[in-house]
């Protein structure tokens, strides 16, 4: 599925066609559990990336996107994963700011917001991974304000 989510068309066909489901438990749990184990595998993260961000700022795929994101993020080997995808590319500016659009709006939400740093502070030791959660960090800060 990931190989031509780079190009925006299918992109988009692509994530209108995975999300509307993702309020369903269940089906969120195999998506994640699919889609999550090469995210380690730089091109395909790159791809997922790309592929799931760029209708962030809509309200009803955010929500769903993170509605199916978090669930499973206290489970230790895909917070892992999860975190390594998402941070791959923090330092591209275009991203960035997808990413911070489509991860915060429901941020004042406390079981969002609890899951979200239980979700990604875990691994903040992790030197490499660190650096870029630092860069994603200030980023939205500077958003915020």
């Amino acid at each position: 599925m990931l190989p031509l989510a780079d190009q925006p068309a299918i992109s988009t066909s692509l994530l209108m066609l995975m999300f509307p489901f993702c309020e369903q438990s269940t089906i969120s749990t195999s998506l994640l559990t699919h889609m999550l184990p090469l995210a380690d595998q730089l091109t395909i993260s790159t791809s997922l990336l790309t592929f799931m961000l760029p209708l962030a700022d809509q309200p009803t795929i955010s929500t769903s996107l993170l509605t199916f994101m978090f669930p499973l993020a206290e489970q230790s080997t895909i917070s892992t994963s999860l975190l390594t995808f998402m941070l791959l590319l923090a330092d591209h500016p275009a991203i960035s700011t997808s990413l911070l659009t489509f991860m915060f709006p429901f941020g004042e939400q406390p079981t969002i917001s609890t899951s979200l740093l239980t979700f990604m502070l875990p691994f903040c030791e992790q030197s490499t991974i660190s650096t870029s959660l630092l860069t994603f960090m200030f980023l939205l800060d500077a958003k915020l304000q």
